[in-house]
């Protein structure tokens, strides 16, 4: 029997999946439009700024891409369905969620970096090139906070809006599991990022369990944001060896030695971060997720839309994997 959370007594359902789908499209059509305008909107600057600040550059442009084509359109389409917060889960966290969700960000987030590292390591050993990620240079306390702001929290919001609200309650229709499942991916795909894929789908299937379980879309911008700032510290501070050393990942991490030591600590994340999940789903008190709606069948305009989106997509990973076999640098 459906719950008054779930569908609202005189209207439709929403966001539909046509709808969600087009958000999705709107963020992966964004990506490369600023990568093609930040040349220019960096020239045009300085004119203007004498000597630009590289790590405040990064956070303008960032920050613009989330503004224009995520949370721009997420609000349009929140305006002109009135109710959406209820389906898309805009609860406040309960207290009793607090602490497990906080707990679960460092454990989640070591846990991906750590099974990132055998994942890269692997794709070295086929041959390919990964390329390692480079935090701008921070020369102060502004050039720190704006990266925070447009690499950590913007992206937390955003994302979770996009993802783990529209696209998630969407797809519920099919069930919470499915939903889980094809938000996760999708949120993968927008990632682009071949030698990152295993922290976009662990994170992604994290961030959906914990915001159906807590009924808080809340929950999951809470572990974004934890996770987006872990990466944005330590990378900072050159803590991640993989990152900051220019080696292979094997010789990076210490060799097989370190990947005995690694391999055991990822056994061991991982038992305490399902521990607190399992925790968290039995306080919870209610069953998990959403039943299964009766509607209507996709029809071409959903397929369209839903298509496109994937393929445009696909398509980002092609400079990506262009480099990872040593075509293009």
């Amino acid at each position: 029997m459906e719950g008054n959370n779930f569908v609202l007594p005189g209207t439709d359902r929403v966001p539909s999946v046509f709808a969600a789908s087009c958000l999705f499209f709107s963020a992966v059509a964004g990506k490369p439009i600023m990568g093609s305008l930040s040349p220019l909107i960096k020239r045009a600057m300085s004119y203007f700024v004498y000597n630009l600040d590289d790590a405040f550059f990064s956070a303008m442009v960032t920050g613009t891409y989330y503004l224009v084509f995520l949370l721009l359109p997420f609000l349009l389409l929140a305006l002109r369905r009135p109710g959406m917060g209820e389906y898309i889960r805009v609860h406040p966290i309960r207290t009793r969620f607090i602490l497990p969700l906080i707990l679960c960000a460092p454990l989640g987030y070591f846990l991906c970096a750590y099974v990132n590292y055998f994942w890269c390591m692997g794709i070295e050993a086929l041959g390919g090139s990964v390329t390692h990620t480079q935090t701008p240079q921070i020369s102060s306390a502004g050039d720190m906070l704006a990266l925070f702001l447009s690499n950590a929290m913007m992206p937390a919001v955003c994302e979770e809006l996009l993802f783990r609200g529209a696209l998630l309650s969407a797809w519920e229709e099919k069930g919470s599991k499915r939903a889980m499942l094809i938000s996760t991916a999708l949120f993968m795909l927008l990632h682009s990022a071949v030698s990152g894929m295993p922290v976009q789908l662990m994170s992604g299937f994290v961030m959906a369990f914990i915001v159906i379980v807590t009924g808080s879309l809340f929950s999951g911008i809470v572990y974004h944001a934890l996770h987006n700032t872990l990466a944005l510290v330590l990378s900072a501070v050159g803590a991640n060896a993989a990152e900051s050393v220019k080696s292979s990942y094997f010789d990076a991490i210490g060799g097989l030695k370190g990947c005995l030591v690694i391999g055991g600590v990822s056994v061991l994340l991982l038992i305490l971060l399902i521990c607190l999940l399992r925790y968290m789903k039995k306080i919870s008190g209610k069953p998990f997720g959403r039943p299964k709606l009766k509607t209507r069948e996709r029809d071409a305009y959903d397929y369209t839309v839903i298509v496109s989106g994937v393929a445009a997509a696909v398509s980002l990973y092609a400079e990506d994997v262009l480099r990872l076999v040593g075509a293009i640098r």
